[in-house]
């Protein structure tokens, strides 16, 4: 049987998390739509974090979903372009995702922070919601934090 509920009725009404996610600050969330792949998504569009496009660090969040009517994950991003400015973009990545649980009615806690900054990949679950950071290393950085409903 179809699940047709979040188990977090904030995450039940798209139009309203979506408008609070605009209130982070790296973006206005899109249109909630289809994937073409079975799933929905918003999404911000990279948030310059420079003022050198083609060189600057940059930051996008994301909801998804593979039911129309409801949130399943909120998807923060972070792609270092400029290693010189990492902290300063690193803290923004910090900011907005304390931000982010805020609004869901979590609280960023000192373990998380502390393995951010270390760059240790983890998850832990707090009290409604997963949530899993992993560091990508290539010829760029990436940050990337997942918000999960349990």
């Amino acid at each position: 049987m179809e699940k047709l509920f979040a188990t977090n009725p904030s995450f039940n009404d798209i139009p309203n998390i979506l408008e609070k996610l605009n209130k982070v600050g790296i973006g206005d969330m899109g249109e909630w739509k289809s994937d073409m792949e079975g799933g929905y998504f918003s999404t911000t569009p990279y948030y310059e974090l420079e003022n050198n496009i083609s060189a600057s660090n940059k930051i996008s969040m994301s909801a998804l979903s593979k039911n129309f009517k409801y949130v399943e994950k909120i998807f923060i991003g972070l792609h270092i372009n400029t290693p010189q400015k990492e902290n300063e973009a690193v803290r923004v990545f910090e900011n907005s995702l304390k931000k982010i649980l805020r609004i869901i009615g979590e609280k960023y806690t000192n373990e998380i922070s502390s393995k951010i900054k270390r760059k240790e990949n983890f998850e832990t679950s707090l009290n409604k919601y997963k949530v899993n950071f992993q560091l990508l290393q290539s010829k760029i950085s990436t940050y990337e934090v997942t918000i999960t409903i349990k």
